[in-house]
C-alpha cells in the first residue's frame, strides 16, 4: 500500500462506507491532513481494506459528507450541453442540410454566443442524421 496513506487507511475506508467518492476523499485528505495523492492510490487503499474486512456495512452520512459533496459539485463544470443545444437544434439541422461541417456549425454557434463544445455539436448532428 502507499506509505502515505497507511496512517489514514481506516479513516479512508470509513468515508468509503459513507459513500464518499474518490474525489471527495482526495479533497478531505488535502484539507484535513495536507496530503496530496492521486485517486488511484485511494482506490487501491479502499480495495485492500475491502479484502481485509469480512463484513461491509454502509454508514449514514454526516455533516462532513454534505460539506465535501457540495464542494466537489461546485468544482465541476455543469453539463447542460444537451438542454442548452435543444434550443439551437433547428439552426444546427438547417446548417447541416446546407452542407456545413461540424466545425463550421460549432464556429457559427460560438460567434452567436452559444457556449457549447464541438462534441456536443457532433452529437446533435449525429442525432439528426439517425432520426432520418
Amino acid at each position: 500500500m502507499n506509505d502515505k496513506l497507511s496512517p489514514y487507511r481506516e479513516a479512508i475506508f470509513y468515508r468509503h462506507c459513507q459513500r464518499y467518492t474518490l474525489e471527495m476523499i482526495q479533497l478531505w485528505l488535502v484539507e484535513r491532513h495536507k496530503l496530496s495523492v492521486c485517486k488511484s492510490a485511494i482506490a487501491r487503499s479502499i480495495y485492500k481494506s475491502l479484502n481485509s474486512t469480512l463484513i461491509f456495512k454502509r454508514v449514514t452520512a454526516d455533516h462532513e459528507y454534505h460539506y465535501y459533496r457540495t464542494k466537489i459539485s461546485a468544482r465541476r463544470q455543469k453539463r447542460n450541453y444537451k438542454a442548452h443545444l435543444n434550443f439551437y437544434l433547428g439552426v444546427i439541422q438547417h446548417r447541416q442540410r446546407c452542407g456545413y461541417s461540424a466545425i463550421q456549425v460549432y464556429d457559427s454557434l460560438i460567434r452567436e454566443g452559444v457556449k457549447t463544445s464541438l462534441s456536443s455539436v457532433r452529437r446533435a448532428m449525429k442525432f439528426d442524421h439517425e432520426k432520418k
